[in-house]
């Protein structure tokens, strides 16, 4: 299922957040199917369902009948925030990791910083001059920023690793899956793209550098 590139991004689209307060939420999904963080991912069975769908929590109870046996057939993942079924990562676990990876290393292997430590790496590396205007213009691009509490959990861990005399923007685009392209292709609409462009005989025979004149 792994390999199922499409499919998984379906999933991680549907059903993955961020935790503001891991302890707390791995503690309310305890209660199995009572758990508001409890749901149902029919997969797709190339004949009725092509794309697989969250069922709704109010169609989860065991059903009588033609429907129930019908759905007995069906293909369901069973996701919680603890655990889920068929090997699905934890909900909001797997964004976690990418805020705290130090903090699950016996699980996933990693002894690196989360994404507000390495944004501050990032600034550190410029001139201290640019820091107030970095700091105050960081935008999350990249599918994965659309996950829900993403952005609230970002700026609760960014900000105290940030010297309080300087403040903090954090924009989240509404489609940050294609934010990149889009300023991108507003860059490339304007007058200043055709001084910075160059052709590909240029980076053939000078690299990079062309570029930077």
């Amino acid at each position: 299922m792994m390999d199922e590139t499409v499919l998984m991004d379906h999933i991680k689209d549907e059903l993955c957040f961020v935790s503001s307060d891991v302890r707390s939420d791995l503690c309310l999904s305890k209660s199995g199917r009572r758990s508001p963080y409890f749901r149902e991912y029919v997969l797709p069975d190339g004949v009725n369902n092509f794309r697989g769908y969250v069922r709704n929590p109010a169609e989860c109870a065991p059903m009588r009948g033609p429907a129930g046996q019908a759905a007995q057939q069906e293909q369901v993942l069973y996701v919680s925030m603890g655990h889920a079924c068929a090997a699905l990562e934890h909900r909001p676990a797997t964004g976690a990791c990418q805020h705290s990876p130090h903090a699950y290393t016996a699980d996933i292997g990693l002894q690196q910083a989360g994404i507000a430590e390495a944004v501050v790496q990032a600034v550190q590396s410029a001139h201290v001059a640019l820091h107030p205007l970095l700091y105050t213009n960081i935008i999350l691009s990249g599918g994965v920023a659309a996950c829900p509490g993403l952005a609230d959990r970002f700026r609760s861990e960014l900000r105290p690793l940030v010297p309080d005399v300087y403040d903090i923007g954090v924009f989240a685009p509404e489609t940050p899956a294609i934010t990149a392209w889009e300023g991108m292709s507003s860059f490339a609409a304007g007058p200043g793209y055709a001084a910075a462009a160059m052709t590909k005989a240029q980076y053939e025979e000078t690299g990079g550098s062309a570029a930077r004149r």
